[in-house]
């Protein structure tokens, strides 16, 4: 314990003991070449912060650029706005779309060539006459068109949808009931 508290007291005056300095002004000149040295690097970045940042203490300047970004918020907000309606009015267009049964006038001139061929061929003693079947493609083909009108007439009609979609609903639950 006593060889700490000798060091302790050792190291305490060596402390307090002032400095024996054998060269004072060599020491002098170097410390006031490197505080000139830091206060000229000092002067170079404030000029080249100056002359970047300069504009900020002009008050006109700062206002104008100021208005100018939020005109350019405001109009970057405004065409979002614009990009997600337009999103918005294709998702429900596609979603129109996949109900709709569409009308193909190429698929139907087929559709009939292949009827016509088979009403022609003699299968057992049953002959379909050309004008039966295009009575039948144009029946069918209205009823697409008259599909589509109520699948629209249900869709902005809400409470029509409800309406529907409940009773389609109650055959379904009726239906799997054990």
């Amino acid at each position: 314990m006593k060889t700490s508290d000798e060091k302790y007291d050792k190291l305490l005056k060596s402390l307090r003991s002032e400095p024996q300095l054998s060269d004072l002004s060599t020491i002098e000149n170097r410390v006031m070449k490197r505080i000139l040295f830091e206060e000229s690097q000092v002067q170079k970045n404030h000029d080249f912060i100056g002359f970047l940042f300069g504009w900020i203490y002009i008050t006109w300047i700062r206002r104008a650029l100021s208005m100018a970004s939020i005109l350019l918020l405001g109009f970057f907000i405004w065409q979002q706005n614009s990009m997600m309606n337009q999103i918005e009015d294709l998702q429900t267009e596609i979603r129109k779309n996949n109900r709709i049964v569409t009308y193909n006038p190429s698929s139907e001139i087929e559709r009939r060539r292949i009827l016509l061929r088979i009403s022609e061929e003699d299968q057992q003693d049953i002959i379909i006459r050309e004008k039966d079947i295009i009575s039948l493609i144009d029946s069918i083909n209205n009823l697409n068109v008259r599909y589509r009108d109520l699948i629209n007439l249900i869709d902005e009609n809400p409470g029509l949808k409800k309406l529907v979609e409940d009773n389609i609903q109650k055959k379904f639950q009726s239906k799997t009931k054990l």
